[in-house]
This record gives structure tokens, sequence and C-alpha cells, in this order.
């Protein structure tokens, strides 16, 4: 056997390859399952210079063979896997057809032996194969649109994601006694859901990351990855403690957040949940702008909840309400009733002119642009605003903001 690869290996370094592939045909048809490994290895991994040497179908039918023939396939999977990893990104879609039957093979043997080295080979296959799928899907999504290809490729992406997935957790849960090893394969699956944060299950989400915390893991991510997944959940208590926690740590990303809330959990808490009101409250307002009347009551409400929690782009959006839209749709027309709501707006002290600005605290510029922008109908009586303009007026010429200067200019002769 050596004899036989070390012949062949040369061949192919001196770009004889035609003669290699001859060595190994007979090796390969004189029944030797090593052979027929190597005879199909040829015809997938021989991707430099001499191109037309690649042929997948050839490969897979004789991997078949090898495998048929006795092959080990623990050691199939690990070489296999290998292999095809080493194919560049973007042509990996392009060669994987012909390998679904041996990926199925070393995947059903993973599963029924919860071999982890197998199991991770696997995941990382898949893994690689979602992700590319989906940046393909990204780049070509009007190609995809126009064959009506898009919700069978998403369909595709979503299979190899759980079957990564699944691949991981085998790994994570075949019992292997060394936790480096098992830290490692719950980290393909915090990976596989970084990389589809549609696909992501925050519960499952928490339950690998948690564990990994638990076994030793202090990946500088792990801690803000917990608290955000915690956020998404709405638990804004719990999240505030995987800060602290990774503040403790001398996490900066961690310490950077709290920060932001004078390490006060009562603001944490409060200023989320304002955010979350006011993110309610927006969806149903831009559904108001069909002028449907149970959307803006909806949108007020909501508003409303995340304005007493402190919110200030939830006040200025319940002005906005108060004003009519281009489209004639508006909550309720009243303009002395929107200017009282921008006007709490600048006295809250959350209206910013500097460019870092603080959680739920919005820069000046964007408050001008809300309550000046072209969606609404011009202001009715400008004299209304006049203590709005002033103050933009001021935080704009220590800005140098010189085009809202202007549109300040604009609007005081109307």
């Amino acid at each position: 056997m050596s004899e036989f690869m070390n012949e062949t290996e040369s061949l192919v370094e001196s770009d004889k390859r035609n003669k290699a592939l001859k060595i190994l045909k007979d090796w390969a048809e004189s029944g030797d399952p090593e052979g027929m490994f190597e005879y199909g290895n040829i015809y997938q991994t021989c991707r430099n210079g001499n191109d037309e040497i690649v042929d997948d179908c050839e490969a897979a039918k004789w991997y078949k063979k090898a495998l048929d023939a006795g092959f080990d396939i623990r050691r199939f999977t690990k070489l296999f896997c290998r292999a095809f990893l080493d194919i560049r990104p973007d042509e990996r879609l392009f060669h994987i057809t012909p390998y679904v039957d041996i990926l199925d093979i070393c995947e059903n043997f993973a599963e029924s032996t919860n071999d982890y080295d197998s199991a991770m080979y696997i995941g990382d296959v898949y893994r690689e194969l979602s992700a590319s799928m989906t940046d393909d899907l990204d780049m070509e999504y009007d190609y995809y649109k126009e064959k009506r290809q898009v919700k069978l490729y998403r369909d595709k992406i979503q299979k190899y994601y759980k079957k990564a997935e699944r691949m991981y957790e085998i790994a994570a849960e075949s019992g292997i006694d060394d936790a480096i090893k098992e830290i490692k394969a719950i980290n393909g699956i915090l990976a596989l859901y970084d990389d589809h944060l549609d696909l992501k299950k925050p519960k499952k989400y928490l339950k690998w990351a948690k564990k990994g915390f638990e076994m030793g893991d202090r990946d500088k991510y792990l801690f803000k990855n917990i608290a955000y997944t915690y956020d998404e959940l709405s638990d804004y208590e719990e999240a505030f403690q995987w800060y602290m926690k990774g503040a403790q740590e001398g996490n900066e990303a961690c310490q950077d957040v709290l920060e932001r809330y004078s390490y006060d959990i009562e603001n944490y808490v409060r200023d989320n949940k304002g955010s979350d009101a006011f993110h309610k409250g927006n969806k149903y307002y831009k559904y108001g702008m069909s002028k449907e009347r149970q959307d803006w009551d909806n949108a007020y409400n909501a508003f409303l909840e995340a304005d007493k929690l402190g919110d200030v782009r939830a006040t200025v959006k319940l002005g906005n309400m108060y004003r009519v839209l281009r489209n004639g749709s508006c909550y309720e027309d009243n303009e002395a009733e929107a200017v009282k709501w921008y006007t709490k707006a600048i006295h809250s002290g959350k209206i910013c002119a500097e460019e870092q600005i603080a959680p739920l605290i919005m820069k000046v510029e964007d408050f001008f642009d809300e309550v000046f922008g072209f969606m609404y109908e011009g202001p009715k009586d400008i004299t209304l605003y006049e203590e709005i303009l002033e103050f933009c007026k001021e935080c704009f010429e220590k800005n140098q903001d010189q085009l809202r200067l202007l549109r300040i200019t604009n609007l005081t002769r109307l």
C-alpha cells in the first residue's frame, strides 16, 4: 500500500496525474478497499492544475465501493469530510449532489454509534453548506426569485441547518470524557445559531451556552450572547445578571453595556421594556399608515406605555400621530397636541446633540427629521414650533450642521 501511495503522490506533484490514475485504478480494481478509496479520492481532491481529473460522480462511485468492501467508516468519514471542506466555499454547492448518499451513510454511522469525531466532521460539512447556500441566496436573490426558487432554496438551507445541529448535539452528548472536545461541540452549535439568526431557537441557545459556561468556557462573546438571548426573551433581569457576570470577569463588551445604565438593574429593565413597547408601537404605526383605525389605536397605546417608561422615541412618535401623513392618514389631526408631545421630548433631556448617545436617547438630527420630515404635510401653524426650532437651531449651530440650519431658516419663512 505504501508503495502505491508514494508513487502516486510523486506523480501527482509532478503533474503526471493520468499516470497516477492508471496506477490507482489497477490498485482499486484489485479489490483492495484502500485502493478503491484512494482512487475515488484523487477524483475528489485534484482541484489544482490539471482540473479535468475532478469528477465527483466517479469519486462517489468508488467511495461507495470502498465502504461496501469494508473500508473503515470512521476513518472514511474523517478523510472524506476533510477533503470536502478543502473545496473553496463558493464552489462547494456545485460538488455536493453526488455525495448525498455518502453523507447519509456517514451520518447514520455517527447517529447509531454516538461517535464524537464523525459527528463533528459531518456537522462541520452541513454547517458550511448551509452558510454557503445562505451567502449564495443573498447575492443571487433576484435570480432565484425570478426562477421562483427562493422557498426551495430556503428549505434546503433549513435542512442542512437541522442536520448540522443534530450532528453537533450528538457530539456534545456523546459522553466523551474530554471537556475541551465537549466545549468545541457546544461552540459548533452556538456558531451555527449565530450563522442563522432567523432560525435560532433562543431557549436551545441558552441551554447549550450555559452548559458551555458550566464546563469552563469563557469565550469573550459568551456572556454578552447569553445576555442578549435573554433580552430576546424579554427576561431583562436575567440578562442584566449575565452582563454583570461578564463585567466581573473583565469582559469589556459587558462593561460597556452596563456603563450605559450606570450598573443599575432598574434602569436596564425599564429602558428595555420601554424599547419593547416602542418597537411594538412602531409595527402598528406602519400598519396605521394604511388607514386602519385599530392599528392606530394599538400604536398609540404601545407608544404611550413606552413614553411612561422613558423612551423619548415613543414621545416623538406620539406627536407624529397627531400629524397628517401625505397619504391623508393620521390618528387625530391636532397640531397643538403634536407640539405638546414634541415639547415634552425636548424637555426630557433625552434629545442629544452629541454623537455618542446612551440607550433610548435620540440624536437631535433624528428628532428634527422626524418632526419636519417629508412624510407629513407641512406645519399648518409654524408659530407653534418656535421653542422646538430654537432648540434644534442651537444644537445645529454647535454641530455646524449647515444643511439643517438652512432648512430651519426656510421653515421660519413659512
